[in-house]
This record gives structure tokens, C-alpha cells and sequence, in this order.
């Protein structure tokens, strides 16, 4: 029952595929040293524009387009919900986080500001993303996500009005508007209870990425001699500003959620007095001007189609924040491109092609039409880098075998699946699955008069499989493989796991 209610509630409100439902905590990570990351995420981010070259402009192929060029990098970066290049951030070693990978990781929801939540807070249900740092900057990799995912739809929100002759600030600020109303719905306050203006920040710094590709005044892309070469390294540095950095940029928040994170920020406020932390945040005062984004926000906060921020800033919650130095309203100048950062590529490259192949066990319970209430146990065998390590999430793909029992049938299904998810302390049982789907070959025993009716009877067919923010669905189309009734039987299920 309670796999049903749950069930019926990620139908309701869980986001879409395409949408992001990752939040961060900054805070209680405040005074915590991390080595700079930039030579590792620039590494990533041109060995992947790279490969896009060399898939596109194979021997035969025709020259491609601008707009092919940057579909083809888009998508090795972007994917559904949880992005490549966010997951291999978290795996790689090469990236400093906090909290670090793995055990710390796995126990970090319970001591962050969103520990205080209900079971059916849906918004929790995802894990939260870790912080690194890049340039004296500091970020959840969930940025990352937005800079590929909603970068490329602010991109196409751009450029369409780009082609109906509105002028380039004009198509900027429909595109962060556009971004708004996601960030006011699934991608944010709807789901989670959080407004966040730091994702803004990336989102609009991804369409500045797209963009930059191959047009612009200094693309990282050019025509020369009838093939695409890298002009420039790309350099996340480019596109960072102090608003990426939510404990700094507070976000806005739901008054539920308020409610429950205001005390936590509180607890926490003592951090900003380390001399680590007030280097910082002097470092990002000394460089905040105002963005293009909240240039759209300020407007819309006058208008009052958005909540007043002022009650979330820093100085709001934290006395500390109160001795720190004004913004100076001067931009930081653009830094210089980074170098590409050979022996960190071949670093990558190592890591990715050292691989194993290991069973993570599976779990499922829930109802189902042909078992009534079932418990399902199996295995996914999966290869990842030999570095990963799966208590933080892993994206795991390959053949899973389960088998299930239920009050009125049991089934074994075989097939193929892909988890994106988490292992349990000892590194073994998938314990939370957040996005995953699969096809199964499936057999189905019925033992007794249930739901499907009739006397027992053995069925066989395909099952879909997906499951999102833990919650599992099933859809099975069977058919009778005895020699009485062989009609074609349409069943599904709910319930926790995969």
C-alpha cells in the first residue's frame, strides 16, 4: 500500500525525464579545504568535443554544420535527468568534493540543511549533489547538469529569437525568462521546494557555451581546410561567477522549505567567520557585478511575478555575513584559457578503459497484478571503471537476471537494464535506485486464484521496466503457454526499487 501511495505521488509530481531534480548544500561544506578542479572538468569537457569531432568528420563523411557540431557535443554531455558529465564527476578521483565520494557521501543527507523532511517530500527523494571548486569558486556538480542540460534549451529559446530579427540582449533575456518559469516549476520550487538562482546562473552560462562552440568573437571551434580543429581549449573558468555558489547566492525558497532549512543555515552560520571562508567570499565580493540573470530577476521581483529575495539573503539568516565587505560591483576579468591539460586527458582515458565486471544485487517490492504483493531479489552485471566507487551514484548497464514471489504468482525475468543509483554501505545491493529502466524476457507462474483469475497457469512475454526517485513501474504483456486459454494478458505493477 504504501509502495502504491508513493507511486502515485512520483506520478503526480516527480519531474520528467528531461528535467533536473538535484539540489546541493554549500553550506555545511563551508569550511571545508578542496584542491581546484578546473584542470580535470576542463580535461572531460574538451576530451568530449574532441570525440564529437572525430565521430562527425569520419573519412566520407560531408563537412557538418555549426548546429551538427554542437547537437553531436550536447549529446555526450546531456542525457535524462542525471547528466554524463555530472556522473563522471562524481566517480572521477581527479575531482575533489565535498562530501567526498563514497562513505561520506552516503551518510551526507542526514547531517545537510535538507535533512529535515517528511517520508512523501518528494523533492528529497534525490540525492544531493557535492560541491567542488574551480578558479577560487565554489559549486554544486549540479551545475554541471544545468550548463549542458538547460544551456541547450536556453540555446534553442535564443536562437529562435534570434531568427525572427529580435536583437541579441532581447533573445538573452527571453531565454533567462524561459528559464524562470522551469526553475518556478519541475526544475525546481514545484518539486523540491527550491528556487535556485545559482542554476540560473548556469543555465545561462550554458547557452554562452553552446554558442561559443564555433560562433562568436572567440569560438572554440573553426572551419579550416574543409575540417572542424579546436581553435581554443574550452575553460570552465569563462563562464564562473560568484552566483554559482549557493551559499553565497542563497536561493529562494517555498515557505515549507523555508521553514525547515532557515535553522539549518543558522547552525552552520559560525563557518563564515573561518579565515578560509571570509578569504572567499572577500574574493567574491572583490568580483561581483551584477549578471544578465539577475538583471531578468530584478525586473520580475518589481513586477511582482516573483517572491521578494531579500528575506533569503545571507545577511538575513547569518549576523556573521554582516562583517563581510560589499560587492564591489566590478566584474572579474575573464581569465585566460586554460592549457588543455594533456596528462590530465590520459589520466581520464586510463581510468575510463581500466574496467570490471561486477553484480550489483537488485531489489524490488511492491504489487503487482499477477502476484498481488511480490518481493523480487537478482542481480545487474555491470562494468565501471575500476575507480568508481558506487555508494555515490554510478551509472550501471548490462544483463540483469531477477526472480520474484508473490501471494498469487512468481516470475523470472532476464533482459538488459540501465541504474543510475546507489549502492548500500557495503558497496554490494543497489539501496537506491533513482532512474532506471530495462526490458525484460519474462515467465510467470500463477498458483492459486488472484487477480489474473482462473486455476494456475504459466505465461511468458516481455516486461518494461522503469523506475524513478526509487519508485518501480512495470508493464508486462504475457501470454498463456498452456494448451487450454491462450489469450494475450496485459499486467503491471508499483512498488520500491528496480
Amino acid at each position: 500500500v504504501v509502495a502504491a501511495l508513493a507511486a502515485l505521488l512520483t506520478a503526480a509530481l516527480a519531474p520528467p525525464p528531461a528535467a533536473r531534480a538535484l539540489e546541493t548544500d554549500q553550506f555545511t561544506v563551508l569550511a571545508r579545504p578542496l584542491k581546484d578542479s578546473g584542470a580535470a572538468i576542463n580535461a572531460k569537457f574538451n576530451l568530449e568535443i574532441t570525440r564529437a569531432l572525430a565521430e562527425l568528420q569520419r573519412p566520407g563523411k560531408p563537412v557538418p554544420t555549426c548546429d551538427m557540431l554542437a547537437a553531436a557535443v550536447r549529446r555526450r554531455l546531456k542525457w535524462q535527468l542525471f547528466q554524463p558529465i555530472e556522473l563522471w564527476a562524481v566517480q572521477s578521483p581527479l575531482v575533489d568534493q565535498a562530501p567526498a565520494r563514497g562513505e561520506e557521501a552516503h551518510v551526507f543527507t542526514a547531517h545537510s540543511i535538507y535533512r529535515r523532511h517528511g517520508l512523501l517530500d518528494v523533492g528529497m527523494w534525490m540525492p544531493l549533489s557535492p560541491t567542488v571548486e574551480v578558479g577560487g569558486i565554489r559549486f554544486g556538480l549540479d551545475k554541471l547538469a544545468h550548463l549542458v542540460s538547460s544551456g541547450w534549451k536556453y540555446r534553442d529559446a535564443y536562437l529562435r529569437r534570434i531568427r525572427r530579427g529580435e536583437s541579441e540582449a532581447a533573445a538573452a533575456t527571453a531565454a533567462i525568462r524561459w528559464g524562470v518559469f522551469e526553475e518556478h516549476g519541475l526544475n525546481g520550487a514545484l518539486v523540491s521546494g527550491v528556487f535556485s538562482r545559482a542554476d540560473l546562473e548556469a543555465d545561462y552560462q550554458g547557452m554562452r557555451f553552446y554558442l561559443s562552440l564555433c560562433g562568436g568573437p572567440d569560438p572554440i571551434l573553426e572551419l579550416s581546410g574543409g575540417r572542424w580543429r579546436m581553435r581554443r581549449p574550452f575553460d570552465l573558468r569563462r563562464h564562473l561567477t560568484p552566483e554559482w555558489d549557493e551559499s553565497y547566492q542563497v536561493s529562494i525558497y517555498t515557505k515549507s522549505r523555508w521553514r525547515k532549512v532557515a535553522p539549518e543555515i543558522a547552525r552552520v552560520c559560525p563557518l563564515l567567520d573561518a579565515p578560509a571562508v571570509r578569504a572567499r567570499f572577500a574574493r567574491y565580493r572583490a568580483g561581483d557585478a551584477v549578471t544578465p540573470t539577475e538583471q531578468v530577476i530584478a525586473v520580475l521581483e518589481a513586477e511582482g511575478r516573483l517572491p521578494d529575495s531579500s528575506p533569503y539573503a545571507l545577511a538575513a539568516v547569518c549576523p556573521e555575513a554582516s562583517t563581510l565587505p560589499p560587492p564591489s560591483g566590478e566584474p572579474t576579468p575573464a581569465p585566460s584559457a586554460a592549457p588543455p591539460g594533456l596528462p590530465v586527458t590520459g589520466e581520464i582515458e586510463r581510468a575510463e578503459a581500466t574496467r570490471r565486471r561486477r553484480p550489483f544485487l537488485l531489489w524490488r517490492l511492491g504489487w503487482s497484478r499477477a502476484g498481488s504483493l511480490t518481493a523480487s531479489g537478482g542481480a545487474l552485471f555491470a562494468s565501471v571503471p575500476a575507480s568508481d566507487d558506487c555508494r555515490s551514484l554510478c551509472d550501471l548497464r548490462g544483463p540483469t537476471l531477477q526472480a520474484s514471489a508473490g501471494l498469487t504468482a512468481g516470475s523470472f525475468t532476464a533482459g538488459w537494464g540501465r541504474v543510475i543509483g546507489e549502492t548500500d554501505r557495503a558497496g554490494t545491493a543497489l539501496a537506491d535506485v533513482y532512474l532506471a529502466y530495462g526490458v525484460r524476457a519474462a515467465v510467470v507462474r500463477t498458483w492459486r486464484n488472484g487477480p489474473l483469475s482462473g486455476p494456475p497457469r504459466t505465461l511468458a512475454g516481455i516486461e518494461v521496466a522503469f523506475t524513478i526517485a526509487r519508485v518501480a513501474f512495470t508493464l508486462d504483456v504475457l501470454r498463456s503457454t498452456g494448451a487450454g486459454e491462450r489469450g494475450w494478458v496485459i499486467t503491471g505493477g508499483v512498488g520500491l526499487g528496480f
